[in-house]
């Protein structure tokens, strides 16, 4: 008896599972880069991935930034397994791969 696969509110948007599922690996992809230059384990990248799949079930893509939702989840995983990184390298790390184009990142402005 096979189970019963309820989709999620993103896939009931997507209407496609394939469509869902490129979403999820892209992401999934932009975690694992940022985490590997961030010098973090191979579990914190793992934990931080499973963090965000937790939360993209609840919302949909509409309702969330997908990147930033991936920063910080990898902030956070990084805390848990005590793999301590500053805010700021995070996220100056991650506009690296964002645009490729902006060296400097104003740290100051919101």
């Amino acid at each position: 008896m096979m189970a019963q696969v309820f989709p999620s509110q993103t896939q009931q948007e997507v209407q496609t599972s394939s469509s869902e599922f490129n979403l999820k690996t892209k992401v999934a992809v932009f975690t694992a880069k940022v985490g590997q230059n961030l010098r973090l384990s191979t579990n914190c990248i793992c934990s931080a991935i499973v963090y965000f799949h937790k939360l993209y079930i609840l919302f949909t893509s509409e309702d969330l930034e997908l990147e930033i939702i991936s920063v910080t989840a990898l902030f956070l995983a990084a805390k848990v397994t005590n793999e301590y990184r500053l805010l700021e390298h995070v996220i100056k790390t991650a506009l690296i791969f964002l645009d490729p184009a902006r060296l400097e990142v104003d740290v100051q402005s919101q």
